[in-house]
């Protein structure tokens, strides 16, 4: 009997251990500051009205390129059930990212944040000459806080 009894506590032991180390991965696997600074970029290609493709120079003289996605904002989406008017946003909003990109006389990133440095995926505000693409999207009534509940509609 004691025997079980002490195989139980060592189970027991062991499951702790288990959940504690998952927890600490888990948490490491949040987006963490992984180029703190600014950083010069090149436009590579906009893919949505938050998501741009840029060459960033991280290292000098060696631009990687990054999938770059606006943090903090949600922006109108185009489904089946969407409104005309907010269809009409996603084209207004993926329209000015693209032109205010391509427009741009210098593109800057600032604290690129990422789960794996040796992926693509990233977050970032992107800068222009012009000033924040984020704040663009919001001023224009094209971007909201990601805060806001999705049930709330856009037009």
């Amino acid at each position: 009997m004691m025997e079980f009894k002490n195989i139980k506590k060592s189970q027991s032991v062991f499951f702790f251990g288990v959940v504690v180390l998952v927890s600490a991965f888990s948490v490491m696997a949040e987006s963490s500051n992984a180029f703190p600074g600014k950083y010069k970029a090149k436009l590579i290609d906009v893919e949505a009205a938050n998501v741009v493709n840029l060459y960033v120079d991280v290292w000098s003289g060696y631009p990687r390129s990054f999938r770059i996605s606006l943090p903090g904002i949600a922006i109108p989406v185009a489904t089946p059930k969407a409104p005309a008017c907010q269809i009409e946003m996603v084209q207004k909003a993926e329209d000015l990212t693209r032109d205010f990109m391509s427009e741009a006389e210098f593109i800057e990133v600032r604290n690129i944040k990422m789960e794996n440095t040796g992926g693509q995926d990233a977050t970032s505000d992107v800068y222009t000459d012009k000033g924040s693409l984020i704040s663009k999207l919001k001023s224009e009534g094209l971007a909201r806080p990601a805060s806001t509940k999705p049930t709330k509609p856009w037009c």
